[in-house]
C-alpha cells in the first residue's frame, strides 16, 4: 500500500515540475516587452524633443506593465518548487537505512 502512495507523489511531482517549466518557457517564448514598448512610443506625442514629465510617464507606465507580467512567474515557480518538495520526500522514504557490517 505504501508504494501506491509513492507512486502518486512521483507522478504529480513530475507533473508539476514540468508544467511549471513549461509555463515558465512559454512566458519568456511570448513575452510582451516589445510590444509594450512599441505601444508606449506610439502614445508619446510627435517631435524630437520630450519633457522631463512625458519621459517619466512613459517610463512609468512600461515600467508597471513589465512588472506585472514579472509577477507571474511566482505561480510556476511554486508549482515547480512543491514538485520537487514531492519528489524529494519519495526519494528520502525510498531510500533504506544504511546497515553496520562487522568482519571476524
Amino acid at each position: 500500500m505504501q508504494t501506491h502512495g509513492l507512486h502518486w507523489r512521483a507522478i504529480l511531482g513530475w507533473g508539476l515540475l514540468f508544467r511549471g517549466f513549461l509555463w515558465v518557457v512559454m512566458s519568456v517564448v511570448l513575452f510582451p516587452g516589445v510590444k509594450f514598448t512599441v505601444v508606449q512610443h506610439s502614445r508619446l506625442p510627435s517631435g524630437s524633443v520630450l519633457t522631463p514629465g512625458q519621459t517619466f510617464e512613459a517610463m512609468r507606465g512600461l515600467s508597471e506593465r513589465l512588472a506585472a507580467t514579472h509577477r507571474e512567474v511566482l505561480v510556476p515557480a511554486s508549482l515547480m518548487l512543491l514538485g520537487g518538495v514531492l519528489l524529494g520526500i519519495r526519494r528520502g522514504q525510498k531510500a533504506a537505512p544504511p546497515t553496520e557490517t562487522t568482519q571476524p
